[in-house]
């Protein structure tokens, strides 16, 4: 979207990335309680800036930390077999993050199911997002639904109403992610969105809980 008109008088919006191959003129630093900021000039050497009113484009290195966002977006800056380790090691770590849902209170599975029903909601134009994204979405939705449900099931007494709705939202957010991955099936000329196709997406999330495998595979029977 279109920035904000202070964002427009920062200097931040309008710095781009660089390789090492090239010279960052703005350096990224911590001050002691952790907070970013972007620094004007090149280090070990004299900054220069002509004066005369022409534009000048600035750029940022972010440095090794970033790496594991660079070969998740497709722009790595070392070797292949590098890639393929950061690969695996990112994709651990977002398993166990994934698992973080299990652990949540009440309210946290509220406020998720909240939150990601406000960005997957109906609207005119759908919002584009990458299969990879799609497809972890799905396996959160999968487990929080699969809390409120465990919620409902322990009122013994019947008396869930207050739970109706993030009742209602869980269910519509797996739903709705499942045809978007049918939409993507189909765009792709492959099957349908089919049990099978679902095992092998959702099995790498949800592998080392077997049990929760299973009971998210059934909905697609």
């Amino acid at each position: 979207g279109e920035l904000h008109h202070l964002a427009k008088e920062s200097v931040l919006p309008y710095v781009n990335e660089c390789s090492n191959a090239e010279l960052a003129s703005i350096q990224a630093d911590h001050d002691p309680e952790g907070n970013v900021h972007y620094l004007l000039g090149h280090r070990n050497r004299e900054f220069e800036l002509d004066a005369d009113g022409s534009a000048t484009e600035v750029f940022v290195n972010y440095g090794t930390g970033y790496e594991n966002v660079r070969v998740r977006k497709g722009y790595a800056f070392v070797s292949k077999e590098e890639c393929e380790r950061i690969k695996k090691a990112t994709e651990f770590d977002e398993i166990e993050s994934l698992y973080e849902v299990l652990e949540f209170s009440e309210g946290d599975v509220d406020a998720t199911v909240e939150f990601l029903y406000k960005l997957f909601e109906p609207r005119p134009h759908e919002q584009e997002m990458h299969q990879e994204a799609i497809h972890r979405a799905l396996g959160v939705a999968l487990l929080l639904h699969n809390r409120v449900l465990e919620r409902c099931r322990r009122k013994l007494d019947g008396k869930y109403e207050e739970h109706v709705d993030v009742l209602k939202k869980s269910d519509w957010l797996w739903k709705s992610l499942t045809a978007r991955c049918h939409k993507i099936c189909h765009q792709q000329r492959q099957l349908d969105f089919n049990r099978s196709l679902a095992y092998r997406v959702l099995s790498p999330l949800l592998a080392p809980r077997p049990d929760l495998l299973r009971e998210a595979i059934s909905k697609f029977d």
